[in-house]
């Protein structure tokens, strides 16, 4: 009896765990707890993209506390301008600054990615409207993504802002 007892709880499934580096089954999807919004376009001078976010303490508004900055070198081939906010920051609104460059050759659009926990949103040139608010110092063309920037008043404030469908959009599928 006890020898039975022996064979038949040391019993061999014969399915290794195949485990990466991190000691992870690979089998088991590893969470990306970094929200990350990716501009494909084309810039062709030098030049300097902002992300402004507000997490849940929104009240305060957008602060420099709370911003991103990536210097662009211009090419004129598309190219991938990724923003990664803090580890696990789900914002509650963020806003995109379109470069500060007063002598930019050109802007194109082509998409805007945005990514959180291995799942993704794309907007494509198309749709840029639909999902945010582009402001008046924005010439917006949606057929070619072209961004022109317009001086109002004698000042330039490019940015477009993410409307509340993107925001729900965000918040159901992450």
């Amino acid at each position: 009896m006890i020898i039975l007892i022996v064979f038949t709880s040391c019993k061999n499934t014969d399915k290794p765990i195949e485990e990466n580096k991190l000691g992870h089954s690979l089998k088991e999807k590893v969470k990306d707890d970094i929200f990350k919004i990716l501009i494909n376009g084309v810039v062709k001078s030098d030049d300097i993209f902002e992300v402004f976010y507000t997490d849940i303490d929104a009240k305060e508004g957008f602060t420099e506390a709370k911003k991103l900055k990536i210097v662009v070198k211009g090419d004129d081939s598309i190219q991938n301008i990724a923003f990664n906010l803090p580890e696990e920051v789900l914002p509650y609104n963020f806003r995109i600054d379109i470069g500060s460059n007063d002598n930019q050759k050109g802007i194109i659009i082509q998409s805007i990615s945005i990514e959180y926990n291995n799942k993704n949103i794309i907007i494509d040139k198309d749709s840029i409207h639909i999902f945010f608010d582009i402001n008046e110092y924005i010439d917006y063309n949606k057929i070619d993504g072209r961004v022109r920037v317009v001086e109002v008043n004698g000042r330039k404030d490019p940015f477009i802002i993410a409307k509340p469908i993107l925001l729900k959009k965000i918040e159901i599928e992450f």
